[in-house]
């Protein structure tokens, strides 16, 4: 989704940033609910793989994101406000969660879509703190 945001804010500036991150959230679970075992394995049975820090992995990533997406605001003269890498961190951890919980759990696909939402609001926290 990064990059996909960064030049929609690049073209866009922030009108729409919120609804394709939503739309971003949504297909990123049904790719998930598409390859449930696959993803099951990876979330579920990695204890002693490489992939057994795959729920950190992600997080590291979006974290990584999030500073991209922060310098193109700058450049576009929006205000943020400067977290460290540990805020990001707690902030998209506490972001990514409810998907994660969805994983774990294995919810039915519609049970998920409330912790889609739940994710979203998540999201729209942090960047209201972090946009000034």
């Amino acid at each position: 989704m990064t990059n996909q945001a960064i030049e929609e804010i690049k073209v866009n500036g922030l009108q729409v940033f919120g609804e394709k991150s939503d739309d971003s959230n949504r297909e990123l679970l049904e790719f998930i609910y598409q390859n449930d075992p696959i993803v099951n394995l990876l979330f579920n049975c990695s204890q002693g793989t490489e992939f057994e820090s795959i729920r950190h992995d992600l997080v590291n990533l979006e974290v990584q994101g999030a500073k991209k997406l922060i310098e193109v605001l700058k450049e576009k003269k929006i205000e943020v406000n400067d977290l460290n890498d540990d805020e990001l961190h707690v902030l998209y951890t506490m972001a990514c969660t409810p998907l994660f919980e969805v994983i774990t759990h294995r919810y039915p696909y519609n049970e998920a879509l409330n912790f889609i939402d739940m994710m979203e609001a998540a999201m729209n926290f942090g960047w209201r703190r972090i946009i000034k």
